[in-house]
């Protein structure tokens, strides 16, 4: 009996274990099984955060959104009226075994508990924003508008000769419209004088009748301008102080001049209001005693506000000017040489210049009268049209074993090429061979003169094939290397001499 009961108890607690492994196989194996196939077809397990709030799980992403809109659209019709919500919602997918999601409805519900703390209700108001190229400000009347430009102008219109005037549809009220100045009695010098906008700039033109006076010809704007009447949230209107201080501030931004001639880097840096030093931070690769050609563009900081007006100033003086240079080409000089034939003289004259002012600073002058006083006469000078000679290495390979200039307590005069005697030796440019044969320390030697006036030297050599008198080709063998003269070894020794004086052949070899 005992044994019957023994072995019944054993058989219990085996079902027992079988039951338990089955159940737990049920709740581990076919819950991952259910998930996988889910993320395969495009729906899983995605965590649902709105405004930092964790509010669940759904099967994708698109659900949440969906919760969403319909949260947000259940705010805007309790409301009644137009709401203002920020909300932040995050949607990542979650690599989960199991676990529960929520409906779309469900969601709903509790974004819109969430949301309902982050609404702004829309007290909407009748206003005009202002659009200053990418920058806005949004003021409540028209008659805020004109008082704020008015600001702005009275800066650079101190005689107040100028007026704001509101363009376009401005009677409108759903119509955008735009802003300008205009001069306040348009006759006078005003009336002759036409300012017109070409090819994204002003130009001043004058005719036959127009009156000279000095004086402000016109102002304008820089930026483009346009206003906007919309109904907004009454928060978002400034008052004309806080707009003009917004508008007026200024903020560096980085512009690129191009130098010009006469132009220094202390004189650039001083026209921009920076130390040199601090023109040259804003310039990678340029110090303080670098070299600046024309044409080359240099990063300036200008402050700059978010509008920038434009004046345009007549102005007659007298100044002193020189007449165009006149040229007479000649082919037996090279280019890049000149020969003066008349010195010119200075002249005088009046004119009447219209000079540009953008925020005060000076851009731009353009005369557009001009009367002699004494007329200059141009300077003439005769340029060299033929093209000057170019040098080459006279001879292929070789090791530099020495450089141009101060060497062993003495000058070294050219440069030297280890070579093997006898390898070729070439003309670096053409000309006529004046020497040819031993030379002193030089040993067996070939000078060519060159038609610009510059003589090259090849020395050490073992072995001359050219005699004086003979005219060579850039290129043309005329010699073999050697181990001639006072020489520590097989090498050849070249140089370029211009006005009989030694100069670096490295400055002038191609």
């Amino acid at each position: 009996m005992d044994s019957f009961t023994r072995y019944s108890r054993k058989i219990r607690m085996t079902l027992i274990k079988a039951v338990t492994l089955i159940c737990f196989f049920c709740l581990i194996y076919i819950p991952k099984e259910s998930t996988s196939t889910a993320i395969s077809d495009g729906t899983g397990y995605y965590t649902v955060i709105l405004n930092e709030h964790v509010l669940g799980a759904m099967n994708s992403e698109e659900e949440a959104r969906e919760a969403l809109v319909i949260a947000r659209g259940r705010i805007s019709a309790e409301e009644g009226t137009l709401v203002y919500m920020n909300p932040d919602l995050s949607v990542t997918q979650e690599e989960m075994v199991f676990g529960q999601r929520m409906s779309v409805d469900d969601m709903a519900d509790a974004m819109y508990d969430v949301l309902e703390q982050s609404v702004i209700n829309f007290d909407k108001q009748d206003a005009y924003t202002i659009r200053i190229n990418d920058y806005t400000v949004t003021l409540a009347t028209k008659e805020e508008i004109v008082e704020l430009v008015e600001g702005v102008k009275a800066n650079y219109d101190t005689e107040n000769e100028f007026q704001v005037r509101l363009t376009g549809n401005a009677d409108a009220e759903s119509s955008e419209f735009g802003i300008e100045i205009v001069k306040t009695d348009v006759g006078g010098s005003g009336a002759s004088k036409v300012l017109q906008f070409e090819d994204g700039e002003y130009v001043v033109e004058a005719n036959a009748d127009t009156i000279f006076e000095d004086g402000t010809l016109a102002m304008a704007f820089s930026e483009s301008i346009s206003v906007t009447p919309m109904e907004v949230n009454a928060e978002r209107i400034s008052s004309v102080e806080e707009a003009l201080a917004e508008i007026t501030k200024e903020t560096e931004e980085k512009t690129i001049y191009t130098v010009q001639a006469g132009d220094t880097l202390s004189q650039i840096a001083s026209r921009y209001n920076l130390s040199t030093t601090q023109l040259c931070d804003l310039n990678e690769g340029l110090t303080e005693n670098g070299i600046i050609g024309i044409g080359d563009e240099i990063i300036v900081t200008v402050p700059t506000p978010e509008l920038s007006v434009l004046v345009f100033e007549e102005m007659t003086y007298e100044e002193a000017y020189k007449a165009e240079v006149q040229y007479i080409d000649d082919d037996t000089m090279y280019q890049g040489q000149y020969s003066e034939v008349q010195a010119g003289t200075e002249g005088y004259r009046e004119v009447v210049a219209v000079v540009q002012y953008e925020n005060g600073t000076e851009v731009s002058r353009d005369i557009i009268k001009e009367t002699l006083l004494v007329e200059s006469t141009p300077r003439i000078l005769r340029r060299g049209t033929q093209t000057p000679p170019t040098y080459i290495k006279p001879l292929a390979g070789g090791v530099l074993t020495s450089g141009f200039g101060y060497r062993w307590g003495t000058n070294h005069n050219g440069v030297d090429w280890g070579v093997p005697v006898g390898t070729a030796v070439k003309a670096s440019s053409g000309g006529v061979v004046i020497r040819s044969g031993w030379f002193s320390g030089y040993g067996i030697c070939v000078d060519i003169q060159h038609p610009n006036g510059t003589m090259t030297r090849y020395a050490h050599l073992s072995k001359t094939l050219v005699s004086v008198g003979q005219k060579v080709s850039q290129g043309e063998q005329i010699a073999r290397s050697g181990n001639t003269g006072n020489s520590t070894g097989p090498h050849l020794h070249f140089e370029i001499r211009v006005g009989g004086t030694p100069v670096n052949p490295f400055n002038y070899l191609q």
